[in-house]
């Protein structure tokens, strides 16, 4: 697999710490505090719930980016800084799209500002800010939802 080949496939538990490296280092590249040591980190994405859906993106450097959704809400979708603006995340978000053809909600944080245009550029529309009370990272989110027709009070 040469380093433009990309392939996305379910996430297994032998992904865990590779997921975990991604959620770090993304959130720390985009000035995003992170709450928790790598360890915590760790032992938060091992007890994700079996009922999410996880998918890793992976090239021949290893995992590079990650997506994890419900029926309705979009959890997590973060890529490697190394590979950010290389498709990885529109490749993430449109498998999730397929996944979810009728729609789906996720926040994102408010300072985020890379975040809120990849989604717009998406075709996410915002929906409703929440200040940052509820978060362990007191920061303010917004919520976007695609597509712009889904009922946002069925989540």
């Amino acid at each position: 697999m040469g380093s433009d080949d990309l392939a996305l496939r379910p996430a297994t538990a032998d992904d865990a710490r590779a997921l975990a490296a991604v959620h770090v280092a993304a959130r720390t590249a985009g000035g995003i505090p992170t709450p928790h040591s790598e360890d915590e980190v760790l032992a938060w994405v091992r007890g994700w719930p079996a009922a999410d859906a996880v998918w890793v993106a992976e090239d021949d450097t290893g995992a590079v980016g990650y997506a994890r959704w419900t029926p309705t809400w979009l959890d997590d979708l973060y890529v490697r800084p190394d590979r950010w603006r290389r498709g990885v995340g529109t490749a993430l978000l449109g498998l999730v799209q397929a996944h979810l053809p009728e729609g789906f909600g996720l926040y994102v944080f408010a300072v985020n500002r890379r975040a809120r245009e990849f989604y717009a550029r998406h075709g996410f529309v915002e929906v409703a800010r929440h200040p940052g009370d509820h978060n362990p990272e007191g920061l303010a989110e917004v919520e976007l939802t695609w597509p712009d027709r889904w009922p946002v009070g069925g989540i």
